[in-house]
């Protein structure tokens, strides 16, 4: 029975491991496809460095992890020392809490990061509908053949002539 646990143990500690491997690796890509974007801006960039940071600390400590849980089975002196195998034990336990409250700091701090992007896109979408609707107030005030004004200096005449001319731009 204690052969199945240690296997057992090796066989989760590996999972975990690679795992770990896995996410390092594609935490690398990931940064490098960041690197190659021109078009991020500092705070964005910023953002994607503390990123991959604080994921590869994670990455790291889930390898670290699955290293401590794999030859847990094979130690000889958790059988006879019940101190060792409680200290062993609690390290293990830690490591894992500290695995969660960095995934969770992650996780908390990508959507404080996204709602900012968001709240971003949201005022430039506004900007442009508002800019869309004063083109589209101009455009019915020319085919009204009212005059408009675009801007304090400026104002268009729209009144056609019976040749079909084109509206006369005058500057005040």
């Amino acid at each position: 029975m204690f052969r199945e646990a240690a296997t057992t143990c090796l066989l989760f500690g590996t999972l975990v491991s690679s795992v770990g491997f896995g996410m390092i690796v594609l935490h690398v890509i990931q940064r490098r496809n960041h690197l190659d974007t021109e078009s991020l801006s500092d705070i964005d960039r910023r953002f994607f460095e503390q990123q991959y940071s604080r994921r590869m600390k994670t990455s790291a400590l889930a390898v670290t992890l699955g290293a401590l849980i794999g030859p847990f089975g094979y130690i000889r002196a958790l059988e006879n020392s019940p101190v060792f195998a409680t200290c062993y034990v609690m390290v293990p336990l830690l490591l894992s809490l500290w695995l969660i409250l960095l995934a969770f700091s992650d996780a908390v701090a990508s959507r404080i990061h996204s709602s900012r992007v968001n709240r971003h896109q949201r005022k430039l979408r506004e900007s442009l509908q508002e800019s869309l609707m004063e083109i589209e107030n101009v455009n019915n005030d020319i085919s009204m053949g009212q005059s408009t004004t675009m801007h304090p200096a400026t104002t268009i005449d729209v009144r056609r002539t019976t040749s079909g001319a084109r509206p006369q731009i005058e500057e005040r």
